[in-house]
């Protein structure tokens, strides 16, 4: 009689490599939310490797549905801000307080003597950021 059984087979899970690597951009993403570029990038990624795992069918995998909601809440949540700040940046500059901190931590930051009409795009302090009124 044979004893010899292989408990890994019993165990195992199959996975599916773009399942994994969708799961891994998404956590990435919501990680490194706070930057601009990169979690765009990645919550991209998540998306996009979601929806090659399928392999042809219509089920996804648990790891790939992950990544899909961590991959679309991280891009949503870096449009909202990126448009929150296009909106209130201006009215936020006319503050002398906050418009000297924003001076002192670019000046520290890129060095030098920044102008911010200048590197904001701001031609009047009435509403007008990157040449479109507010």
């Amino acid at each position: 009689m044979n004893d010899e059984f292989d408990y890994r087979d019993m165990y195992s899970v199959p996975t599916n490599k773009f399942a994994v690597a969708s799961l891994a951009c998404g956590v990435i993403a919501i990680i490194t939310f706070a930057s601009l570029y990169l979690p765009m990038i990645l919550g991209s990624l998540a998306i996009i490797f979601a929806f090659l795992s399928r392999n042809g069918t219509r089920k996804l995998a648990q790891y790939s549905r992950i990544g899909i909601v961590c991959g679309s809440i991280t891009i949503v949540g870096v449009i909202a801000t990126v448009v929150y700040w296009y909106i209130h940046l201006p009215e936020l500059l006319q503050n002398p307080t906050y418009r000297d901190l924003v001076q002192r931590l670019l000046n520290n930051a890129l060095g030098g003597d920044i102008d911010l009409e200048k590197f904001f795009g701001i031609t009047d302090t009435s509403g007008y950021l990157f040449g479109l009124f507010i």
